[in-house]
């Protein structure tokens, strides 16, 4: 792999972090300020998503000049009952950026992916974590789901394979939230 295909690696997975709220740097959710916020969110998401087009088409811009100007909107995420069946859940505890990517992995191209942000709103609306400060915590809801925080530099949750399933059987209020449909 060349460098600049390294290079745009890397920024892929920069932006798929900040797209989920999580600092690339620390692993920890990303504290209040400029990148704490759904538009930011959305613009990370939506870099990430050109940047697998360029990957997947081994370097090359996925679009043209011309084709510019007909870009269609991404669809809104969807996830079928035969491929919700084939999603893993780690028999390990799990961090969200873990758990989405699972699930984005039957994502098309041209569907916008689900989220930390949004499985995180969802934990936070269905009483399983609650703001201390700046981060999130299980609520005694979510610490018997099996939601845990495990700390390197900074404190990040974790969800054990129980926390994966009732967010797997959830998964339809959480695209909702991933696709802006509250």
């Amino acid at each position: 792999m060349n460098n600049d295909m390294l290079l745009i690696n890397r920024a892929k997975s920069y932006m798929e972090k900040l797209a989920e709220g999580i600092d690339h740097f620390t692993d920890a959710p990303v504290t209040a300020g400029t990148f704490d916020n759904e538009k930011m969110r959305r613009c990370f998401s939506y870099v990430s998503g050109i940047l697998a087009q360029i990957i997947d088409k081994g370097g090359v811009a996925a679009l043209s000049e011309q084709s510019a100007s007909h870009v269609k909107p991404l669809l809104p995420f969807e996830l079928p009952p035969e491929k919700r069946q084939k999603i893993y859940l780690s028999t390990h505890p799990a961090d969200a950026s873990t758990f989405t990517k699972n699930i984005n992995r039957y994502a098309s191209g041209s569907m916008r992916k689900t989220s930390g942000y949004a499985i995180g709103t969802w934990l936070l609306n269905s009483g399983f974590l609650e703001k201390d400060g700046n981060t999130r915590k299980p609520t005694a809801k979510g610490a018997a789901a099996g939601i845990t925080v495990h700390i390197k530099q900074t404190p990040q949750l974790m969800y054990s394979y129980e926390a994966q399933q009732i967010l797997l059987s959830n998964i339809d209020e959480i695209i909702r939230i991933s696709n802006g449909i509250n």
